[in-house]
């Protein structure tokens, strides 16, 4: 499956929210790393890990 995700700039990284998961988000210094942390805060979030 495939989500939007949100992810904004801040002075301290990447915040990234999914918006159709509730409470769903994570962060990360690069914007790659964020990413890769939302992928598995999704599979967190759905139970598969």
């Amino acid at each position: 499956m495939k989500y939007a995700v949100t992810i904004r700039k801040t002075k301290y990284g990447y915040d990234t929210h999914v918006p159709s998961l509730p409470g769903c988000h994570s962060q990360g210094k690069t914007e790659r790393e964020a990413l890769l942390n939302t992928k598995d805060a999704i599979l967190t979030y759905m139970g598969m890990v």
